[in-house]
């Protein structure tokens, strides 16, 4: 910075110091979900007619808890958790899968959420958690080829 002087021909150097009156904080924080471990959902072995589909009725579901953890303290907060990935050609509420004819939900306090949505929830001093559904669903009319499916999408925890 250079400080000019229209008085004189000279110039001197400007220190400038700031101050804050108020707290100061930095975001986001390194908060976590499930201490940054992947979370695996594994169906098992299921028989493609036994796969519903819709997300809210479909009977092959594994139900989740998902914890939130801060390293510092006293962080109370509302967040917003976001499910990332692609969404499948059929159902964008469904993350695509290796099968066309099946895809993955995320479904939260009875509801779908969109792949590329998020949902509000709250961390109170330093820790919270939601439990979750993971669901497969298939595309209406379709009998998925059987064999092998896999898929992969990204839970981000962010600020509303």
């Amino acid at each position: 910075m250079t400080q000019t002087n229209n008085g004189g021909t000279g110039s001197t150097q400007l220190l400038v110091t700031y101050i804050a009156n108020n707290n100061f904080t930095v975001s986001p924080s390194t908060c976590t979900i499930n201490n940054n471990n992947p979370l695996e959902i594994n169906f098992g072995t299921v028989h493609q007619r036994a796969i519903g589909t819709d997300p809210l009725t479909t009977t092959i579901r594994s139900d989740r808890r998902l914890a939130y953890s801060c390293p510092d303290g006293g962080i109370t907060t509302p967040i917003t958790i976001t499910y990332k990935g692609s969404p499948s050609a059929f159902d964008t509420r469904l993350l695509v899968m290796t099968n066309p004819d099946v895809g993955t939900a995320l479904v939260r306090g009875g509801a779908a959420v969109q792949v590329g949505g998020s949902f509000r929830t709250n961390i109170n001093n330093s820790t919270g958690g939601d439990d979750v559904t993971f669901a497969l669903v298939r595309r209406a009319g379709s009998l998925p080829t059987t064999g092998a499916v896999t898929g992969s999408g990204v839970l981000v925890m962010g600020v509303p």
